[in-house]
């Protein structure tokens, strides 16, 4: 099913101008109950690429990770491929690990992959294709098992290395767009689920990632100090600035941060006047040097509407436009990417997360 919009809406009061130039699906609904957990991105060659994890429901034990692409001046996706299953074993990737047991050595194997989750997508500029994902590995049950694992394609997604820890951690998760800070240094957000029965707080940490050749060389950790953020979206306020805004727990508003790049600091979570109802929201510094959200401008469920804004500040939106606005449905964990050409694309779990949606816009 294919639904294509073309709205043109000018605002003189605002001073600004959205279109619609396309609604469409990823991934609609039908073979799979549940769809959720997508991200998007534009490869060198053009292309759209884009995944998410599907099955009965979250967090069962039937989910896999579907990826699917759309080549440059095609109007459809491509065929969807499984790219990670739950039934994989990670390997390390630098080689089997070992111990000694009573003195005979033995293999050190990471668990076997229970079930999947969110995924994050990301191209380096060497053209190695990374894909970052979460994982509840056995013998776990929930997201506050859950950890980190990794993929690499040198052919752009055609085909993939194996499945490699990279966080093993207890409740370890990603969610959205990995930030390249340099040609080899790369930020990964992600997040902290293990609450009950640990009795943490829920808390939102970067990864620091040195690259080459597509392996991971050096890695570090830097949490965002505060509780009860989750879910942290980067984008650059200005040459020595990085700001995140992050999902919180509580509902209400949505937690803010800064990064001074210089010093290498991330300051405390503190909250801003953009609404959040327990529910992630995503950003890019488009080509004009503006932030540009899509959220859920609600401080209560469901996830509704889903609305982009603007801010030149970091911390002062304008609201644009509603990209969805039925009040009796759910419009969830968006991703959005700023295209070569200027357009935006989003995408997201619609209507009870039964589909992958994809819209595409221009802002003036």
């Amino acid at each position: 099913m294919k639904l294509r919009i073309f709205l043109l809406c000018l605002v003189a009061s605002l001073g600004y101008s959205f279109e619609i130039l396309e609604q469409s699906y990823v991934e609609p609904s039908g073979d799979q109950p549940m769809n959720h957990g997508s991200s998007i991105i534009e490869l060198s060659d053009g292309s759209l690429y884009s995944c998410w994890f599907g099955g009965t429901k979250e967090a069962h034990k039937d989910t896999k990770i579907f990826c699917k692409k759309k080549s440059a001046n095609k109007k459809d996706w491509g065929e969807k491929k499984v790219v990670v299953d739950r039934q994989e074993r990670p390997v390390y990737p630098n080689g089997p690990k070992y111990r000694y047991v009573k003195g005979k050595k033995r293999e050190r194997r990471p668990p076997v992959n229970a079930k999947v989750g969110n995924t994050v997508l990301y191209e380096d500029q060497s053209g190695f294709f990374w894909l970052f994902y979460t994982v509840i590995p056995k013998p776990f049950g929930g997201w506050g098992g859950s950890n980190i694992q990794y993929k690499v394609s040198s052919d752009l997604g055609e085909t993939w290395s194996p499945g490699y820890p990279l966080d093993m951690g207890i409740g370890a998760l990603v969610k959205n767009k990995v930030f390249e800070l340099s040609k080899d240094t790369i930020l990964l957000p992600a997040y902290n689920e293990n609450g009950k029965p640990f009795k943490f707080k829920k808390y939102s940490f970067i990864w620091h990632l040195k690259i080459e050749n597509g392996k991971i060389i050096k890695k570090k950790k830097k949490r965002i100090p505060g509780l009860n953020h989750l879910q942290p979206s980067i984008s650059r306020l200005d040459d020595n600035t990085l700001v995140a805004y992050m999902r919180n727990r509580e509902r209400g508003k949505t937690y803010f941060s800064k990064y001074d790049i210089e010093k290498g600091k991330w300051e405390k979570a503190r909250l801003i006047d953009i609404p959040n109802s327990n529910s992630p929201l995503t950003s890019i510094t488009n080509n004009k040097g503006e932030i540009v959200i899509a959220f859920n401008n609600s401080p209560e469920r469901p996830r509704t509407p889903l609305t982009i804004a603007k801010s030149t500040d970091g911390e002062n939106f304008e609201i644009l436009f509603n990209v969805e606005g039925d009040l009796t449905k759910d419009f969830a964990y968006p991703c959005l990417i700023q295209s070569k050409s200027g357009e935006y694309h989003l995408t997201y779990s619609s209507n009870l997360r039964d589909a992958i949606k994809h819209t595409v816009f221009t802002l003036d």
